[in-house]
């Protein structure tokens, strides 16, 4: 998912415009939908696919003219949703299964 943040004014540090409410579906909107098993094969696959699509966006602002003003949008992409198991798997401690499942309680 994403969901953009804020807009701002680096010149300034203004900000020009903040999402109240970041949690709403009304902002989220999905990367993608894949109806698959979490899997380390299926992380590394998300992970390649996407993450040189972040970095792009990190180095190279967005550009665009409107009117007779140009603009240079700047990314910042915070990877803030990701689970422990997504974590140790891109850490190479292993991943891709859940602490819980192995977890038995005991009287």
């Amino acid at each position: 998912m994403f969901v953009p943040l804020s807009l701002t004014n680096t010149l300034t540090e203004e900000i020009l415009w903040k999402n109240e409410t970041p949690n709403s579906a009304f902002y989220t909107r999905p990367l993608a939908l894949i109806a698959e098993k979490e899997s380390v094969d299926l992380i590394r696959f998300i992970n390649e696919t996407f993450e040189v699509q972040e970095q792009d966006l990190r180095e190279n602002k967005i550009e665009f003219v409107h009117g007779d003003k140009k603009y240079e949008i700047s990314v910042a992409i915070e990877d803030s949703m990701k689970d422990l198991k997504v974590r140790t798997m891109e850490s190479g401690l292993g991943g891709a299964y859940c602490l819980m499942c192995e977890t038995h309680h005991t009287v």
